[in-house]
């Protein structure tokens, strides 16, 4: 059942009580974002935020080289130390579904050194040689609800990354009525929905979907440049929670 403590989780039924400043969709110069981890940290310290996850993309065309992951690991557990009581910082990834039932493409050694993992439904199952654009709305929505549903049972996940959110990007809106069924089944499992702005726009209504399904929470502002950090807090607080 994941590996993240639970004392880092939002209940959605309290989320104004419980709302701390946290980050768990980091992105770095590792793979496609533009900032280093350092200058990262530094900014996350310089907008107040208490707990930060990097949650690096590990599919083979987004990295840089293939000893990439230890050196990542590494340069993380020196900041961690540097920074030390100034935030607190997990090392994460964000791990495709290779399949519907739920299965992630992770290797022993991210599985050894990750403190957190978000799932994720990127490049569907079973489209090889086609592209999601070329996908009917029908099909992508079939496939992305199949996707998620089955990372839903994963208990080695710790959240599910922007539901509907690759859909939504390359061809088609994603049915509320499918949110609420995915999240349902993640509830049963003790596996969170992260409120991501970048696809669960408006935020009020996905937060209305998580309270509808009691669902656990984690904050992601898919951090791809320092001036996104914290960008779901903010707006959380400026939304009134």
């Amino acid at each position: 059942m994941g590996r993240l403590e639970d004392k880092y989780f939002f209940n959605s039924l309290n989320l104004k009580n419980e709302l701390k400043p946290y980050e768990f969709h980091i992105h770095t110069n590792y793979t496609d974002g533009t900032s280093s981890i350092e200058d990262l940290i530094l900014e996350s310290i310089n907008r107040n935020l208490e707990l930060i996850i990097f949650s690096e993309h590990i599919e083979p065309w987004f990295v840089k080289s293939k000893d990439w992951f230890i050196n990542y690991v590494d340069e993380i557990n020196f900041f961690k130390k540097k920074y030390q009581g100034q935030i607190n910082i997990k090392i994460g990834v964000e791990a495709p579904a290779v399949d519907f039932d739920g299965n992630i493409d992770i290797s022993s050694e991210m599985d050894e050194h990750c403190e957190y993992i978000l799932g994720a439904a990127h490049r569907y199952p079973g489209i090889e040689g086609r592209k999601i654009s070329d996908l009917s709305s029908e099909e992508a929505i079939d496939l992305e609800y199949r996707t998620l549903l089955g990372l839903a049972g994963n208990k080695r996940i710790d959240a599910l990354a922007h539901l509907g959110g690759t859909c939504y990007k390359y061809c088609s809106g994603f049915p509320n009525s499918l949110v609420i069924e995915i999240m349902k089944k993640a509830s049963v499992n003790s596996i969170a929905v992260e409120v991501n702005h970048v696809y669960n726009q408006p935020i009020d209504t996905f937060i209305d979907l998580c309270l509808e399904t009691s669902s656990r929470i984690v904050l992601g502002s898919n951090v791809h440049n320092k001036e996104s950090l914290g960008a779901v807090y903010f707006n959380l607080k400026k939304n009134g929670y």
